[in-house]
């Protein structure tokens, strides 16, 4: 586990929980997962997918804008960029 980076995240209907997106490394070849928790003694991981989900780094905003999911993330080791999408795990649009 790299480079955590934690959110308050607060859903439409005012709940809230964490979630950290991470760089998931074997030591070979690296996944962008997302971790997530009410209490930070339990947690649920998930992996991120999607033709977006390319390279490092990447920070999910604290709240859905219009109804989607926002993160910002490195593409190709250089460039940042803001990715929405409909669905938590899965994202296409850059």
């Amino acid at each position: 586990m790299e480079d955590a980076r934690f959110v308050k995240f607060t859903d439409d209907d005012g709940s809230e929980k964490y979630y950290g997106t991470y760089t998931a490394y074997n030591g070979k070849t690296f996944g962008v997962q997302l971790i997530e928790t009410t209490d930070f003694l339990n947690f649920e991981i998930h992996t991120l997918h999607g033709s977006a989900i390319q390279d490092k780094g990447m920070a999910l905003f604290p709240r859905k804008i219009n109804g989607k999911y926002f993160m910002s993330s490195r593409q190709g080791g250089e460039n940042l960029q803001i990715m929405s999408s409909d669905d938590l795990f899965i994202w296409n649009e850059i």
